[in-house]
C-alpha cells in the first residue's frame, strides 16, 4: 500500500508541487502513529525515580502512587533492609505466610517481580 502511494504521489507531485509536500507529509505520518501509542505506553508504565529526598520520602510517593496499605508499607521497609520471611515474621509478630501474602500483594500492586526491583524503585 506504501508503495502504490509512493508511485502515486511522485506522479502526482510533477503536477504540481504541492503535491510533493502533501506526499512527504503523508509519508512522514505513517511514523507518528507508533510514537503515540510509545508515548501513551510509557505514560502509563514508566516509574519515575524520586532522586531527591529521604527513604520516607521515596515510600510515601510509592504507597500513594500504588495504594499500598499500612502493613504493607511496614514489609517494604523491611524487605529494604534485606531481611528474609522469617525476620520480617518475627519483627511484625505475623506469620510467615501472611509475609507472603502481603509480598505476593506488594509485587501485584507495583508490577515488580522480586525483591531486587521492588528496592530499586524505591531507589535504595
Amino acid at each position: 500500500m506504501i508503495l502504490v502511494f509512493t508511485i502515486v504521489s511522485l506522479n502526482l507531485s510533477q503536477l504540481n508541487s504541492l503535491f510533493g509536500l502533501l506526499f512527504i507529509l503523508g509519508y512522514m505520518s505513517f511514523h507518528l502513529v507508533p510514537l503515540l501509542f510509545i508515548q501513551i505506553y510509557l505514560q502509563n508504565h514508566y516509574v519515575s525515580n524520586v532522586e531527591e529526598g529521604s527513604f520516607g520520602d521515596k515510600m510515601k510517593f510509592v504507597t500513594e502512587k500504588y495504594g499500598i496499605s499500612n502493613r504493607e508499607t511496614e514489609v517494604i521497609e523491611l524487605i529494604c533492609k534485606g531481611m528474609t520471611n522469617k525476620e520480617i515474621s518475627d519483627s511484625l509478630y505475623i506469620s510467615v505466610q501472611t509475609v507472603k501474602d502481603h509480598i505476593h500483594r506488594i509485587f501485584l500492586k507495583t508490577g515488580v517481580k522480586n525483591r531486587v526491583q521492588l528496592t530499586n524503585l524505591l531507589g535504595n
